[in-house]
């Protein structure tokens, strides 16, 4: 990870498991790069903003969103998801 800073601890995990429950979810988030895994559990499975997360790992929030974007667009791809949905 090429992060500006390492960080010192994780989030905890949301208490609403559902999200978490999709078949194929942790294999297809395991085939993502880890830059984009990073930002997509954060922002999308966490509910970082995309500042909080830039600033967490010493990247530009612009950064940030182009990660979140790209990690969440193969997502969709590997696990047959619409945009529309």
């Amino acid at each position: 990870m090429r992060y500006g800073r390492r960080p010192n601890s994780l989030p905890a995990a949301p208490e609403a498991a559902a999200p978490w429950d999709a078949p194929g979810l942790p294999a297809a988030l395991e085939r993502l790069a880890e830059r984009h895994r990073v930002a997509v559990l954060l922002c999308e499975g966490f509910g970082w903003t995309r500042a909080e997360a830039a600033e967490f790992f010493g990247v530009s929030p612009s950064t940030m969103q182009r990660h979140v974007e790209r990690g969440m667009a193969r997502l969709r791809r590997a696990l047959g998801v619409s945009d529309d949905a």
